[in-house]
């Protein structure tokens, strides 16, 4: 795995196809999600003259990468309140960037009013197999950025979701049938905010990025992810990494217990009540009474 050095990150770039997108207004540079840069880039949101898109344009454009109606609702009601614009019926794009939706320690480097090439280099530094993305490597590049950029408890639980919808709308079958996403489908959702060429979309509810949110968590306190994660951060920032296993059991409290999804195994309150004991574990901390 290549190391990348905080000094060796590019400053953020203007996107000017989003630029363009939104009429000439510089602000759509900082957009900072790349799932809504995509639908905007392809034409499948189209904001107005202000920057703004309907809740009933985002529930479609969302389910046009296969987002459940209970995930476009939520994400739609979860935008439009984030931009104080609920009550008018739309999101306001354009105001996204510095939202409570904005966290630090985003996987992506669209971030900070632009697109950083390095911190899209960090996180394809992670592939195993130098072809593909898996959620062991996701993991892995997720604990690095959220560690190094100082995330809060917020900020992590709003990554773990982030990145476990990315996953489960843009992941297909490796050439070892693991399911993960091409280096060249993360080049093009990043950097260029376009879907994967024959893209397809596969249902994916919310029961699935709760589990797959979960699954990231667990990694990154156990197991090889975890350990990668640590060497990319003491790499990254020359200093040692703590374990934070904070944000890791708020998602245990979270987890949809006894609940099935079709991209996961889901979880029982066993699994959970197991999960938490082996962070105290790895903590040395006493198990709760």
């Amino acid at each position: 795995m290549t190391s990348i050095r905080p000094n060796t990150f590019s400053v953020p770039q203007p996107r000017d196809h989003m630029v363009e997108k939104f009429g000439g207004n510089e602000k759509a540079s900082g957009l900072p999600c790349p799932m809504l840069s995509t639908l905007v880039n392809e034409d499948l949101l189209v904001p107005n003259e202000n920057g703004e898109v309907t809740l009933d344009q985002i529930k479609q454009a969302l389910s046009a990468v296969g987002i459940s109606r209970m995930g476009q609702a939520l994400l739609a009601h979860g935008g439009a309140k984030a931009t104080e614009s609920l009550e008018r019926g739309v999101i306001e794009l354009l105001s996204l960037q510095g939202s409570n939706l904005d966290h630090k320690g985003s996987l992506g480097p669209l971030q900070d009013g632009g697109f950083n090439e390095g911190f899209l280099d960090q996180l394809k530094s992670f592939s195993s197999d130098g072809k593909t993305l898996t959620l062991d490597d996701l993991a892995a590049a997720q604990a690095t950025r959220l560690e190094g950029d100082g995330a809060s408890v917020r900020g992590k639980l709003l990554g773990y979701a982030e990145i476990s919808a990315l996953f489960l709308v843009l992941g297909r079958p490796n050439q070892d049938g693991v399911k993960a996403i091409t280096l060249t489908d993360v080049d093009r959702i990043f950097r260029d905010n376009k879907l994967p060429e024959g893209f397809e979309p596969e249902s994916v509810n919310l029961v699935a990025v709760a589990w797959n949110a979960l699954k990231l968590a667990w990694k990154q306190n156990l197991g090889a992810a975890g350990a990668r994660a640590a060497k990319g951060l003491r790499d990254a920032l020359e200093e040692p990494a703590p374990i934070d296993t904070t944000s890791m059991m708020g998602l245990g409290a979270m987890c949809p217990a006894g609940m099935r999804p079709k991209q996961g195994d889901g979880a029982t309150p066993g699994d959970v009540q197991r999960l938490h004991q082996n962070l105290q574990n790895a903590q040395g901390l006493q198990p709760a009474t």
